[in-house]
C-alpha cells in the first residue's frame, strides 16, 4: 500500500515511520517506568478515572475483536487464493481455531518462547529471499527519488504506523509481561529491526515489480518470489514463503486471541481465565465468516476504516490520555534518576550510617545492625562511625526490652 502513495520512493516510507514510533515507545516507557502502572487497563483508570477508564478498555475490546476476525480471514483468503484455488475456507478456518483454542490455554511463556524462534527463522528467510531477488531488481523502479516526493512519503507512513502501532495492543497483557519498566532500553533495537525488515521488503518488491504492478497486485511479495529461479535448480519456493506465512497468522491470531483474554479479564476481574479460549475460539469462527463475503471487501476494510482506527486507537489515544493523566495530575511522576556522583558519595561517606540510629527510637537498635548484616561484614570502615557515635544505642535496647 505504500507504493500507492509513494510510488518510487515507497522504500523510504519507514524511515520516517520511526519518529513517530520512538515516540510512541517513549510514552508507553514513561507509564511504566516507576512499575506502579501495571498494564494499560491500570493506566487508563489513573488518567480518566475508573467509569472513563472501563469505557476506554471496552471500547479496545470491541476493536481488537474486530481485528481478530480480520485475520483469521486474511489467513483463510491467502491459502484460498494461492494455493488451494477454489477450496472453501471453513475447513482452515476450523483448523487454525483449534491450534489458537490450545495455544490460548497453554502457557505464555511456551508462546513467547514459540514467538522469538519464529522471528529469527523469519528474519533469516527473507534475507534469503532477498538475496536471490536482488538480481531482479531495476533501479528505474526505486530511483530517482528528489525533494518532490517528500509529501507522498508522508502520506506512504500511513500504512506501515498502522502495522507498528499493534505495540499499544501487546501492552494489554500486562502483569504477564515482565521487565516493562526496562523498555527504553530494547527501543532503539526493536525500532532498528522493524525499519530494516520494512525498507527491504518494499524495496525489494517495489524494485521487482515496479511501483503501479505492486500496488494493484493483491500479494505482491508472494508474486515477486515466485519469480526466483537459481541456476535453474531452486523453484517453487513459494511454499516455503506460505509456510512462513502460515506460521505468522498462527502467532497474530494467538495475540488477538490472549489479548481478548485478557482484557475480559481486567473488566470483569476474572481469576480463572482458561475457559475464556473456547468462547473465543467459538467467536472468532462465527466472526469471521461474517467479517466480509470476499477478499475485496477486506482489502477495502483495511485500506479505509482499518488503518485509520488503528492509527487512532494505538497512537492518537494513548498520547491524550497520557496528557490528560498528567493535566490531572493523576499519573505518578516519574523517579529522578541518580547521579554517579551521589552514588559514590552515599557509598564512601563514613558518617552515613549516624543518622539511621539517631532517628531511630531508643529502644531499638540501629537499623545497619539489625536489617543488614551482610553490609557490616563487607565494609567494616562504615559500620564503625555509627557505632561510635551512638554507644548508648545497645545499652537503651536492653533496658527496653521485655523481661
Amino acid at each position: 500500500m505504500a507504493a500507492h502513495f509513494a510510488d518510487q520512493a515507497a522504500w523510504l516510507c519507514p524511515l520516517l515511520s520511526t519518529l513517530m514510533f520512538l515516540l510512541l515507545f517513549a510514552l508507553w516507557s514513561a507509564v511504566f517506568r516507576n512499575g506502579e502502572i501495571t498494564g494499560p487497563a491500570v493506566f487508563f483508570e489513573r488518567a480518566l478515572g475508573k467509569v472513563m477508564g472501563r469505557v476506554m478498555l471496552v471500547l479496545f475490546l470491541l476493536w481488537i475483536i474486530v481485528l481478530y476476525f480480520l485475520y483469521i480471514r486474511y489467513y483463510a483468503e491467502r491459502l484460498v487464493e494461492t494455493i488451494f484455488t477454489g477450496t472453501s475456507i471453513h475447513l482452515f478456518t476450523a483448523v487454525m481455531l483449534l491450534l489458537v483454542f490450545m495455544a490460548a490455554r497453554g502457557k505464555l511463556e511456551s508462546f513467547a518462547r514459540f514467538c522469538e524462534i519464529s522471528i529469527l527463522i523469519f528474519t533469516l528467510v527473507f534475507a534469503v529471499f532477498f538475496l536471490f531477488l536482488a538480481p531482479s531488481i531495476k533501479l528505474e523502479n526505486v530511483w530517482p527519488v528528489t525533494h518532490l516526493d517528500a509529501l507522498p512519503v508522508l502520506k506512504g507512513t500511513y500504512p506501515v504506523l498502522g502495522i507498528w502501532g499493534y505495540l499499544s495492543f501487546v501492552l494489554f497483557l500486562g502483569d504477564r509481561i515482565s521487565g516493562k519498566e526496562q523498555m527504553e532500553r530494547h527501543r532503539k533495537a526493536a525500532t532498528l529491526y522493524l525499519t530494516a525488515v520494512s525498507v527491504l521488503i518494499i524495496f525489494t518488491v517495489v524494485g521487482t515489480l515496479g511501483p503501479a504492478l505492486a500496488d494493484r497486485m493483491p500479494i505482491p511479495f508472494f508474486s515477486a518470489v515466485k519469480a526466483i529461479s537459481f541456476l535453474e535448480t531452486l523453484d517453487r519456493v513459494e511454499s516455503v514463503l506460505l509456510s512462513i506465512w502460515v506460521i505468522s497468522d498462527f502467532i497474530v491470531v494467538t495475540l488477538f486471541a490472549l489479548l481478548i483474554i485478557a482484557i475480559v479479564r481486567d473488566l470483569f476481574r476474572i481469576a480463572q481465565t482458561r475457559y475464556l479460549s473456547t468462547p473465543v475460539a467459538l467467536l472468532g469462527y462465527g466472526g469471521s465468516q461474517f467479517l466480509a463475503s470476499s477478499r475485496f471487501e477486506l482489502e477495502k476494510f483495511s485500506s479505509g476504516l482499518g488503518l485509520s482506527v488503528n492509527i487512532i486507537m494505538t497512537f492518537v489515544v494513548p498520547i491524550l490520555i497520557f496528557l490528560i493523566g498528567k493535566i490531572r495530575g493523576k499519573l505518578p511522576a516519574q523517579p529522578a534518576p541518580a547521579s554517579r556522583e551521589n552514588l559514590s558519595s552515599q557509598v564512601n561517606s563514613p558518617n552515613q550510617a549516624a543518622p539511621s540510629a539517631q532517628a531511630g527510637s531508643p529502644g531499638k537498635a540501629p537499623p545497619s545492625a539489625q536489617e543488614n548484616p551482610p553490609a557490616k561484614a563487607g565494609s567494616p570502615n562504615q559500620a564503625a562511625p555509627s557505632a561510635r557515635k551512638n554507644p548508648s544505642s545497645k545499652e537503651d535496647s536492653q533496658d527496653n526490652a521485655p523481661n
